[in-house]
């Protein structure tokens, strides 16, 4: 890249403008000697006045000097050439510098005992400084890959939803360390090229954003390296943003053992800042969203255990060892959610964290059921047998979340929020759940305790009801501009799909699910793929009646 238009158009000496002297440069008039110049400096200043012509800000460096307007012509200006000057070429605009507001740090550096913890490091979500809607430093290349990164990638990761992880602690990473930034950078030139192949299946558009891709995350590397080893104080919580996005790079690549192992040292890592010396570590599940970037980091993980553990059957090869932790305080529900996120954190908190954990016991019997449909010789897992008390206080819960959601519901598609989609699709997440309560989907209702509850708790739907609002849902999904049909990175709404596939036997329900399923083609969650899943939905309907869960 030129510094200026003399690096392109050098100086002429004033030997070849008739004077004596060899190594004087001028920028004057070539007609015009040095003597020449000189008088006209020593006579008296006076006052010009402006022409009346718009002032140059554009223009040239010589057309500037010369208060005069420039044609701003490329490589060299016509006014210049005319005149006989020689164009210096033109100032280009510098990215300017982020303000201080914007360099703030994201949270408070953790500093003293670990009493005062608590009460120095938290998090005000709405004041959070406005983001930069470019990388700082970049190249008009890396521009271009941040602004979809930050408008389209990020929205994929969260699958749509409003997760302050993602639409804000990393963004704001990104703007502090440049190889958080590179590895983003990496993820949005994987998207772009996903998105050229599903447009383009014969072209090579592609293929140069796969070269970009591999080539900001190769730098990336070694600037981690350069960052602990140049820097006094580095920031841990840099390095736990940067492995969890270097575990979503992998694991798009396909490198599902190599994304594991950056998990495991995502985790080694904070156990190392929070000075934990058990072999294991402890997950306490809470209902509100953590206070610390890296305890969010951390639960992030925690919540991606289960999409390494429950692939296809590999779950003793990919553990992570956690040992999840349930808070059994009864979980106190507004009449109604005031947003997607708020109903987000409930539903999560109670189908995953919670106590008995009956997705968990619905995955394991389907798979085994799912595997024996392949031709694969497996055996069934025991169903777990729950307790009356915990059976009725987790349906309770469920039957609440229900009643708090469908308002929210109705005021989205009435709006058609944007946001309409996601509430569908954990409305579907929902829906499955109490399926599978309806069902009892690998698990058997126990004896009451003595002294305990005598009453069951009844459900309000039947399966097979339960499977018709999954399918009209789903039909409402398809139907949605909002819905992403990419690779989002959360358990979303396929797998539960092949949990209403084998939960009713209805085969008019049953060949509706696989028209939704079909529908959602090419959309990724995961490790489930759309076109996969479509395909077994297809070998599951050809089994007929014979293929039941008893």
């Amino acid at each position: 890249m030129f510094h200026s238009m003399c690096d392109v158009y050098p100086l002429q000496s004033a030997a070849e403008s008739g004077s004596s002297t060899d190594t004087d440069l001028s920028l004057r008039p070539l007609s015009v000697n040095i003597e020449a110049g000189a008088e006209s400096l020593m006579k008296p200043t006076e006052k010009k006045s402006r022409r009346g012509l718009p002032k140059s800000r554009t223009g040239c460096r010589t057309c500037k000097q010369r208060r005069i307007k420039c044609d701003e012509g490329r490589p060299a200006c016509q006014r210049c050439l005319k005149a006989n000057f020689i164009c210096d070429g033109y100032d280009f605009k510098k990215t300017p510098a982020p303000r201080d507001s914007t360099k703030r740090e994201l949270l408070p550096r953790i500093t003293g005992s670990d009493n005062q913890q608590a009460s120095t490091v938290r998090i005000l979500l709405a004041a959070q400084p406005g983001l930069q809607s470019h990388a700082p430093g970049g190249q008009p290349q890396d521009l271009e890959y941040f602004q979809y990164f930050q408008e389209q990638t990020v929205l994929e990761l969260c699958g749509g939803f409003d997760e302050p992880l993602w639409n804000r602690f990393i963004l704001q990473a990104c703007q502090e360390a440049p190889f958080v930034r590179h590895i983003a950078l990496s993820l949005a030139a994987k998207g772009r090229a996903e998105k050229s192949r599903q447009a383009m299946p014969t072209g090579d558009r592609s293929s140069a954003h796969e070269s970009y891709a591999l080539r900001k995350y190769s730098t990336s590397l070694p600037q981690i390296r350069q960052y602990l080893a140049g820097t006094s104080n580095p920031d841990p919580r840099m390095f736990l943003v940067a492995g969890l996005l270097i575990f979503l790079f992998e694991f798009q690549q396909g490198n599902k053992g190599m994304a594991t192992k950056q998990l495991k040292t995502t985790l080694a890592l904070f156990k190392n800042m929070r000075a934990i010396k058990t072999e294991g570590y402890t997950h306490v599940h809470r209902l509100k969203f953590p206070d610390t970037l890296e305890e969010a980091v951390v639960e992030m993980v925690v919540r991606l255990e289960s999409h390494i553990s429950n692939d296809h059957g590999e779950q003793s090869e990919k553990s992570l060892g956690i040992v999840h932790v349930h808070n059994e305080s009864p979980v106190v529900f507004p009449s109604e959610f005031s947003s997607v996120f708020e109903a987000q954190r409930f539903h999560n908190h109670i189908q995953y964290w919670g106590s008995p954990n009956f997705a968990g016991d619905a995955s394991k019997c389907v798979l085994a059921y799912w595997q024996r449909a392949l031709g694969v010789d497996c055996e069934i897992p025991a169903p777990r047998v729950v307790p009356v008390e915990e059976y009725n206080s987790r349906l309770k819960e469920m039957k609440q979340w229900g009643r708090s959601f469908r308002p929210l519901l109705a005021v989205l598609k009435a709006r058609e929020s944007k946001e309409y989609a996601c509430a569908l699709v954990l409305y579907v997440q929902w829906v499955a759940f109490m399926m599978v309560i309806c069902k009892r989907l690998g698990w058997v209702l126990g004896e009451c305790s003595p002294g305990g509850e005598k009453t069951i708790e009844p459900t309000d739907e039947s399966v097979d009801d339960l499977c018709r609002i999954a399918v009209h849902s789903g039909q409402e999904l398809c139907a949605n501009k909002y819905f992403l049909r990419c690779f989002v990175f959360d358990v979303g709404v396929l797998p539960t799909y092949i949990l209403f596939m084998l939960g009713t036997e209805d085969m008019d329900i049953r060949y509706q699910i696989t028209q939704v399923l079909r529908g959602m083609i090419p959309r990724r969650e995961s490790v489930w793929d759309s076109v996969a899943i479509s395909r077994i939905a297809d070998v599951f309907l050809s089994c007929g009646p014979s293929l039941k869960i008893p």
